[in-house]
């Protein structure tokens, strides 16, 4: 089990997951928006499904946080390699504080 609680590693992790560069098993976690049948503005941002959560553990699984903090990031960021992610990323994030 992971346990990443910082926006910055969790982004991190993301970001890992985006471009394959985790074990298969972590592919069951989240699921991209553009499966959708709609085509919309936000499902081709490359981000990821929100999953509905009542309870406060909820919101803290990495399944509601990886996606809520990726969906976050701008879309030109998304596609940079990651020793630059990271480097724009904790800009990012910092400034959203």
């Amino acid at each position: 089990m992971i346990h990443v609680s910082h926006p910055f590693e969790l982004t991190k992790f993301m970001d890992k997951f985006h471009h394959g560069k985790l074990p298969e098993i972590y592919r069951e976690i989240f699921q991209e928006t553009s499966v959708d049948s709609y085509q919309t503005k936000f499902a081709n941002m490359e981000n990821y499904f929100i999953h509905r959560v009542s309870s406060n553990a909820g919101k803290k699984s990495i399944s509601y946080r990886g996606a809520f903090f990726w969906n976050k990031v701008e879309q030109n960021l998304k596609a940079v390699p990651l020793s630059t992610f990271c480097n724009q990323l904790q800009e990012f994030v910092f400034s959203q504080y």
